[in-house]
């Protein structure tokens, strides 16, 4: 973990070197991150398998949550602006990366807060950023995916912007995050040799009807989920 801290800490500062020589540059800092999280995963021993075709279009990519890798997983392999809790800026290191490289806090709690979150979605979609965010809004360990909440959904279908189901599936099976620190969940699973980890991109939903995009998203993610993570 110390390595990861040390990475990070260097990458950090590429960007901050660029944005006082030229200024504030999205796209440095957003391939700066995917370096970072790719490296990341190569010293974790995470391999990724993709499938599927990543679209041309800026999305609003819904997926299923099994651990605290999960965006560091994604984020290695596309781009996205991700929808993470406020606590994530608590973190003095983690919270900073977070902010520098683009992200969305999100306070569940306060209805302020996800009225700036839903702007904010808005925003960076028309800057052409896909958005990324967990509709089950905490992690799991179930076979299938958990109940979502349709407020992303609803922004999608206002804003025209088209859905991207992405299902995260590890191969190990056994990382899930449900109970006890990140600190010991990050120790326990990602001490280990090898994790293999697949992710699977779904069909673009075109947003006709929120519920309806939720309910065609969740029920491709369960089929998936429910194949063990096939695609057939």
């Amino acid at each position: 973990m110390a390595l990861i801290l040390i990475t990070m800490t260097t990458y950090m500062s590429v960007i901050f070197m660029r944005r006082f020589w030229k200024g504030n540059d999205l796209r440095h800092a957003l391939r700066i991150r995917q370096k970072w999280c790719s490296l990341a995963t190569r010293i974790l021993g995470i391999r990724v398998f993709v499938q599927g075709s990543w679209p041309e279009i800026p999305v609003m990519v819904e997926s299923n949550h099994r651990s605290m890798m999960d965006p560091v997983v994604i984020l290695s392999q596309f781009h996205c602006i991700p929808v993470g809790k406020a606590e994530i800026a608590r973190y003095p290191l983690l919270g900073k990366a977070a902010d520098v490289t683009g992200i969305i806090f999100l306070q569940r709690d306060n209805k302020n807060s996800r009225q700036q979150t839903r702007d904010a979605i808005v925003s960076w979609h028309r800057r052409s950023q896909s958005i990324l965010i967990f509709p089950e809004g905490t992690t799991g360990g179930e076979r299938t995916t958990r109940e979502f909440k349709k407020g992303s959904f609803e922004v999608a279908n206002q804003n025209n912007i088209s859905v991207l189901p992405l299902v995260i599936v590890y191969q190990q099976g056994e990382v899930a995050w449900e109970d006890g620190s990140m600190g010991n969940h990050f120790m326990t699973t990602f001490g280990k040799r090898r994790i293999n980890v697949n992710l699977i991109i779904g069909p673009v939903i075109t947003p006709v009807d929120a519920v309806a995009s939720m309910e065609q998203t969740k029920t491709w993610m369960d089929k998936i989920l429910g194949n063990n993570g096939s695609m057939n």
